[in-house]
């Protein structure tokens, strides 16, 4: 950036914060994500999001990504036979353990919803009063929602509470047509990878790793996990209502089937 595109943006964070000089960190932080947004130019803002979806960003803010929770050796190792989430955040809370520093699923982190894990294990399709079968090709709605969810996790990276994490619900439930749209009814494995490399236009490399992380995760038997976190995700905004309760009923499903060998036949 030349430099008076530098004094061009110090002056409208300055306006914008009515402040006389651009140097306090706390004041900078009083801005949302969309007010930052909405100081760059146009193309100000296109290089950002090019160099946030290259990786070239991380690099400049010396930002370190987080290794997900489907890829980390711990949690595959401390995981519950299929449910019943990790062993590892099995703790004694009254010692303080800090949960934020072991890499899980988001869900995990909040106590009061650490016990869905375990309650998702006595629902069943007709707990759920849904019907006792499924269409065939609807697995191919979990394919989707596990796309949503992965880009999601990566262009945040894993940082999906707090105050980001309306912005991260938007997102996703953007991205996941399966949840969002009724008329969704794709045929086959490949439609809905098109489909989601159409949402993610030119980002190349993302979409690769999305699908690279998808596979490992119905590899490992983490769809239940994905789906739950998904859940959590979305679960306390009243619109999002009736999607969380499509989230809940495919997490029960996945639970009473082998989804990987689903997808292979």
């Amino acid at each position: 950036m030349e430099r008076n595109e530098l004094d061009e943006l110090k002056n409208r964070l300055k306006h914008r914060l009515n402040i006389e000089e651009v140097a306090s960190e706390e004041a900078l932080s009083l801005l949302s994500t969309e007010d930052m947004l909405s100081i760059l130019t146009p193309s100000q803002r296109q290089r950002f999001h090019d160099m946030a979806s290259s990786g070239n960003l991380n690099r400049v803010l010396n930002i370190s990504l987080k290794s997900p929770w489907w890829a980390d050796g711990t949690y595959l190792q401390n995981r519950s036979n299929k449910i019943g989430g990790p062993k590892v955040v099995i703790l004694d809370d009254e010692k303080n353990a800090d949960l934020s520093d072991l890499n899980l699923p988001n869900i995990w982190l909040d106590v009061s919803s650490r016990t869905f894990y375990q309650a998702i294990t006595n629902e069943t399709l007709e707990s759920l009063k849904g019907p006792h079968a499924v269409h065939p090709l609807f697995y191919l709605h979990v394919v989707n929602v596990v796309l949503a969810y992965v880009q999601v996790y990566r262009r945040f990276n894993g940082e999906m509470q707090n105050d980001s994490r309306v912005e991260a619900a938007e997102m996703f439930f953007e991205y996941s047509d399966a949840i969002k749209d009724v008329t969704f009814k794709p045929e086959s494995v490949s439609q809905v990878l098109d489909g989601f490399k159409t949402k993610v236009a030119d980002e190349t490399d993302l979409f690769e790793l999305c699908v690279q992380d998808t596979s490992l995760i119905f590899d490992n038997q983490l769809t239940l996990d994905c789906l739950l976190d998904s859940w959590y995700l979305l679960r306390k905004q009243k619109r999002w209502k009736h999607a969380t309760r499509k989230l809940w009923f495919m997490a029960t499903w996945v639970q009473c089937c082998d989804i990987k060998n689903v997808i292979l036949k």
